[in-house]
Formats: structure tokens, sequence, C-alpha cells
């Protein structure tokens, strides 16, 4: 499931391991 959500959650399918997307991480 959290394979699944790493593609979906982002266009570039990359999440942190807090579970926030690229973008969020990226702006913290």
């Amino acid at each position: 499931m959290n394979e699944k959500r790493r593609v979906v959650v982002t266009g570039i399918g990359a999440v942190t391991p807090l579970g926030l997307t690229a973008q969020e991480y990226w702006k913290n």
C-alpha cells in the first residue's frame, strides 16, 4: 500500500519517511 501511495501522492513519486510529499518536504 505504501509503495503504491508513493507513486500517486506526487507526480515524481517521491515521499519522505515522514509521509510528507516531496513538495512539502522541500518547503520545510
